[in-house]
């Protein structure tokens, strides 16, 4: 698939594929390969000389997906991805063959996820639309549909479950665009607003507010006092939730008080991170930081101690350059550790 905006996230959730190429797939191909050595990534993508539209049946290697919103992986290694075919949002994935199929479904989603043999999308454009799909059966539930411009208000309600005050409820509305979703742990959704509200949603389309222990503190020093404006959230290793914001982040582990990070002041008035990966040591993997005007991405460590570490991997690299390693996807020397970092407390 054409790699230009589908590749960050690709390299951010592990997606399993291959290297950019332009050779047709050989019967041995393989759709799963593993990484080889230390700092690889397994991508996706495509040939970069292949023009027009995605096409049900082609060889992932051989087609041209341009990526209009969201990127998840399945627990089988399966990515799925929104695209523009037919004029249209369709979302497509990789079979086990290598071939990509697209469904055209009913949501038009900037933002995808997947859990068990269920996909999520989720628009927040101009509202909220939050449809549940069987991978199975692509059977559609509509969790949420509410639409700015029409009439009509969300059902939102306290966390015991009562009806919320007036004002309050004037304040939420304000937000509702521009919500990212993450799914939890035990499978429930939960919206982020803009400024930062937490909401549990039920299959009938209520929204009940969730406020995990500590996290009013949490979002206060992660948004400066102002609003978070998520732009990406995520589950972490321990079924934890992670939600990035412009300003700064906030963790809410499965088992324990949120905790909130602000990011240096230096970073306010560059392009936001828009990605996020947990390690295995409690850190967090910032991808983004890049604008389609060719900002240098500035991929970054955020310890659990709250130190930030900027990782230099030098310019970027055009697809023909590709070797398979996380550092080219990130701008880098290929083969080579990261390098020049540079440390600022947050």
């Amino acid at each position: 698939m054409r790699y230009n905006r589908v590749i960050a996230a690709v390299a951010l959730l592990g997606a399993l594929g291959s290297s950019c190429t332009s050779e047709k797939p050989k019967d041995a191909f393989n759709p799963t390969p593993k990484p080889t050595r230390l700092g690889q990534v397994v991508t996706i993508a495509g040939d970069y000389k292949v023009r027009g539209e995605p096409r049900d049946g082609e060889y992932a290697l051989r087609t041209s997906a341009y990526g209009d919103g969201g990127l998840a992986i399945g627990g089988d290694g399966t990515p799925y991805f929104g695209v523009l075919s037919g004029g249209d949002s369709r979302i497509a994935h990789v079979d086990s063959t290598g071939r990509l199929a697209t469904w055209k479904l009913g949501n038009i989603p900037n933002q995808l996820d997947v859990q068990g043999d269920a996909l999520w999308l989720m628009s927040s454009f101009s509202g909220l639309d939050l449809t549940r799909v069987s991978l199975k059966t692509l059977k559609q539930e509509v969790y949420v549909s509410w639409k700015s411009r029409l009439p009509g208000r969300l059902a939102v309600k306290s966390p015991s479950g009562r009806p919320i005050a007036d004002d309050e409820r004037s304040r939420l509305d304000r937000y509702w665009a521009g919500s990212r979703f993450v799914l939890r742990s035990d499978g429930v959704p939960v919206l982020v607003s803009k400024a930062g509200d937490l909401f549990e949603v039920a299959q009938h389309g209520e929204l009940r507010q969730w406020h995990p222990s500590g996290y009013e503190s949490a979002l206060r020093k992660a948004s400066g006092g102002k609003i978070l404006d998520p732009t990406f959230a995520t589950r972490d290793r321990s079924g934890g939730l992670i939600l990035l914001g412009r300003r700064g982040l906030v963790r809410v582990p499965r088992d324990a008080g949120a905790s909130g990070v602000a990011f240096p002041e230096s970073t306010a008035k560059l392009p936001p991170w828009t990605g996020a990966a947990a390690l295995n040591d409690g850190s967090i993997l910032l991808l983004g930081g890049t604008t389609a005007t060719g900002h240098t991405p500035r991929p970054t460590l955020e310890k659990p101690d709250g130190t930030m570490v900027r990782l230099d991997w030098g310019a970027p690299r055009s697809c023909a350059e590709f070797d398979g390693s996380l550092a080219v996807i990130g701008s880098a020397k290929p083969g080579e550790s990261p390098s020049g970092r540079t440390e600022a407390s947050s």
